[in-house]
């Protein structure tokens, strides 16, 4: 598992299959997935050099080439959603805390085999990675 960021966005990849979280530019045409946690996104999905990527912007389960993906809306201001990702890829699992300032005790609940923490550098969560 290589772990990077790239362009103010955080890149997970394992041998051929890759992943982006929040990305600030088009260039993730390698990627397989996309998760965005930024309201507005930076950029979106349609029109760009996102080739086949797969990307998510809201709560739900999915499943892409083995990575597998739950989100849970935890809170919700005017039209943003706040949401937390959990990825599991490679044996790893991931807490992705986004556009949050706190961790509510319901997410909580559904963190308790996590391996690494990934607050945004494009999120708003400042406080949240104080906490952390």
């Amino acid at each position: 598992m290589i772990i990077t960021t790239q362009s103010g966005a955080v890149r997970l990849q394992s041998g051929k299959t890759s992943m982006f979280i929040d990305p600030q530019s088009r260039r993730f045409s390698s990627a397989d997935v996309v998760v965005n946690t930024v309201y507005p996104p930076a950029i979106d999905a349609e029109g760009g050099s996102g080739g086949g990527a797969f990307w998510i912007e809201h709560a739900g389960e999915y499943e892409i080439k083995g990575i597998r993906i739950r989100g849970w809306q935890v809170g919700a201001e005017e039209d943003r959603e706040s949401i937390v990702y959990l990825i599991a890829f490679e044996n790893i699992n991931f807490a992705v805390l986004g556009s949050i300032d706190i961790l509510p005790p319901e997410a909580v609940e559904h963190m308790q085999d996590i391996d690494i923490s990934i607050v945004s550098p494009a999120g708003s969560g400042e406080k949240l990675a104080k906490l952390l």
